[in-house]
């Protein structure tokens, strides 16, 4: 995957789509799973999310803000 950028212009709507988990990068699952273990408990902090899944905290701040988590 290249470089990430987000279009930051008012007069432009985002494209969002839809699609299953099992056609995800490695590094995309594991971000998303950091991010589910942040919101699920107060006992994590990003360091210790990121060293469990095993992911490096550089790749998580690179693809967090792509995904926004649905979970309840």
């Amino acid at each position: 995957m290249g470089r990430l950028q987000k279009n930051v212009t008012e007069n432009k709507k985002e494209n969002y789509f839809l699609v299953g988990k099992s056609v995800l990068p490695q590094a995309l699952k594991k971000t998303i799973k950091v991010k589910e273990l942040l919101q699920g408990s107060s006992n994590y902090n990003i360091s210790q999310a990121v060293r469990d899944v095993g992911m490096s905290r550089s790749a998580y701040y690179k693809y967090k803000i792509i995904f926004s988590l649905f979970i309840k």
